[in-house]
């Protein structure tokens, strides 16, 4: 409803990745839009960034938005280049205090990198289609009152996410 959208903190979540022929591009967002093609290529150098900030809390602002994210690196043999570089990022107001939400950021790629390392996560289409599902759930339970998310990820792997308490 318009109302729970207005109130909604996180407006928006959206995976991004590395593809090797493109350049950095997002693989899906929900809602569909929550960031237009210009908005991303004004901040992709932020949201796949370079060596000094993977596995980093970045923060990027632009104009009324504001998107967090962890840029991710995993690296092997068997990736084009060399290595895996990706970033699901929450898509926030420019005006809301995002720091709350940071470990629940952290933890998610954190664990999408654990996953690519383990069974080859992320560069499996087959595994990766199931964040279609998961990353609107997250946002959803993220944005209710409780501020709690559990998903599974994986058969092995069921991700607990919390929203800190403000002091």
């Amino acid at each position: 409803t318009r109302m729970a959208e207005e109130t909604s903190q996180i407006l928006g979540i959206f995976l991004a990745e590395f593809d090797n022929h493109v350049g950095p591009k997002i693989c899906f967002q929900h809602p569909q839009a929550v960031i237009s093609t210009e908005e991303f290529d004004a901040v992709s150098e932020y949201v796949i960034a370079p060596s000094p900030l993977w596995g980093e809390l970045v923060t990027v602002c632009t104009g009324k938005m504001k998107f967090v994210g962890v840029p991710i690196c995993v690296h092997g043999d068997q990736y084009e280049r060399n290595r895996l570089l990706f970033n699901v990022c929450f898509v926030f107001r420019q005006h809301v205090a995002t720091t709350k939400f940071s470990c629940c950021i952290k933890k998610i790629n954190q664990s999408l990198a654990v996953l690519e390392k383990e069974c080859s996560y992320m560069s499996r289409p087959e595994t990766r289609e199931i964040l279609h599902g998961v990353l609107p759930a997250i946002l959803d339970a993220l944005n209710s009152a409780k501020g709690v998310a559990t998903v599974a990820l994986h058969e092995s792997f069921v991700l607990s996410l919390v929203v800190a308490k403000e002091r």
